[in-house]
């Protein structure tokens, strides 16, 4: 048997080729499996954490008639709505600006006066009553 260098380099050379070939294959491979996989979790649990949500959507799309009574409900229950305000005794709602704050200027004047007002020092002059 006989030793031929250049049959030897040929062979190493062409396996080579086929092995990083081979490699290449195999990461692409992965790297779609890892996609794939990747996501299917990833559109699973956001079909998962947002049914309430896509199932309002198919239910429009399926009776949007139950959309429209929906609607008629809650503007009919804003307008039948009724919004008791409740003042301090001290003011009377029929007070003038300029009157409310001349009683504002005997009690606080800085409050009148100020740009910006601290939550704290607006409602000091407030008593808490049980409610």
């Amino acid at each position: 048997m006989t030793y031929d260098p250049l049959l030897q380099y040929e062979q190493h050379t062409h396996t080579k080729k086929i092995s990083v070939q081979t490699h290449i294959l195999k990461g692409i491979k992965l790297l779609t499996i890892y996609l794939v996989l990747t996501g299917t979790i990833f559109t699973i649990l956001m079909g998962i954490l947002n049914f309430s949500a896509y199932s309002a959507v198919v239910t429009n799309w399926v009776n949007p008639d139950l959309l429209l009574n929906q609607q008629t409900d809650i503007e009919g229950a804003l307008t039948n709505s009724n919004m008791a305000v409740h003042a301090a005794e001290t003011i009377d709602s029929r007070d003038s600006l300029e009157a409310i704050t001349q009683k504002v200027v005997l009690t606080d004047p800085d409050i009148v006066y100020a740009r910006s007002y601290d939550s704290d020092r607006l409602l000091s002059g407030v008593s808490r009553s049980p409610s």
